[in-house]
């Protein structure tokens, strides 16, 4: 079974969501959803499942820290 990862930014836009969409969903604003996508800060757990909801994926296949850690996508 292959295990697909996809990043936040990826993740929204596969949802057609802005970042002021997905901000409004999540009751934040849309610096934090930035901050969030540029790996500044990271969603707590409540946040991350309410995100995945919004984006049609589970939320631990999301990854929040791409920028920081220097993670990819990895699709097998």
């Amino acid at each position: 079974m292959a295990i697909e990862r996809i990043d936040l930014p990826t993740a929204r836009k596969h949802a057609k969501l802005t970042q002021a969409g997905l901000a409004k969903i999540c009751g934040v604003s849309v610096s934090t959803v930035a901050n969030w996508e540029h790996g500044k800060t990271e969603p707590t757990v409540s946040q991350a499942k309410i995100i995945g909801a919004a984006c049609g994926v589970h939320y631990d296949d999301i990854i929040f820290f791409t920028r920081r850690y220097g993670f990819s996508v990895i699709q097998q």
